[in-house]
């Protein structure tokens, strides 16, 4: 395990992994920071690539621990509590990846017009949502966590110090393209969502460009 995690460290400090320009949208949403990228590289060649990467049933069960170690390394570094999975987040959070895939956009909204904090408490979570990172790409989980390491926005939410619980969840489309979603989450605080409705989300900036060469 420990060579694993020096293995992710590495590959996380090493140089830019990911191609072409990402844009990304950041969000408010009373005290959360939800930010969604979409990766704008040539899509043939992205493609290819994910022709090199599909998630079938042995790779999804590497997807998990992989984040989890990737995450607690960075925030080990940061000198940062390290976070543990809850069920709950990974469910909203697989949830809402099929849901963008249906809806065929990277978006904070639901289908339902539900925001991240109204799906984890329908997921039966009982803390308080700190943040939600989503993106669309052709990228393996090594390069999406990359990407959001690289963020200002996505990145902190990944450092928030009250966070202690994650939760991650994907989806991949035939054309191997993938919706991925992680939430992170206090156990120690209590949720500010209102009972029925979802608080209101306010677009705060818009295509902030994230090149990487």
């Amino acid at each position: 395990m420990e060579i694993f995690a020096r293995k992710i460290t590495e590959i996380i400090s090493s140089g830019v992994l990911i191609r072409g320009t990402q844009y990304c949208m950041v969000m408010l949403a009373a005290g959360i920071v939800l930010v969604a990228c979409s990766d704008t590289s040539d899509l043939p060649v992205e493609k290819e690539a994910a022709s090199r990467y599909v998630i079938d049933q042995n790779e999804a069960s590497k997807i998990p621990p992989l984040f989890l170690i990737s995450v607690n390394t960075l925030r080990s570094q940061a000198g940062l509590n390290d976070l543990n999975y809850s069920a709950s987040l990974n469910a909203a959070a697989f949830t809402h990846a099929l849901d963008m895939s249906l809806q065929n956009r990277p978006w904070h909204f639901g289908s339902d017009r539900s925001s991240p904090y109204f799906r984890v408490k329908r997921a039966g979570y009982q803390g308080a949502l700190l943040g939600e990172n989503i993106s669309e790409s052709f990228e393996t989980p090594i390069n999406v966590i990359k990407s959001w390491t690289v963020n200002e926005s996505t990145r902190a939410n990944l450092l928030d110090p009250d966070a202690d619980q994650l939760g991650v969840g994907w989806k991949q489309d035939t054309d191997g393209r993938i919706w991925w979603v992680v939430l992170v989450g206090s156990s120690n605080k209590q949720s500010l969502a209102p009972e029925n409705q979802p608080p209101e989300l306010t677009e705060e900036a818009v295509a902030i460009p994230n090149s990487n060469g």
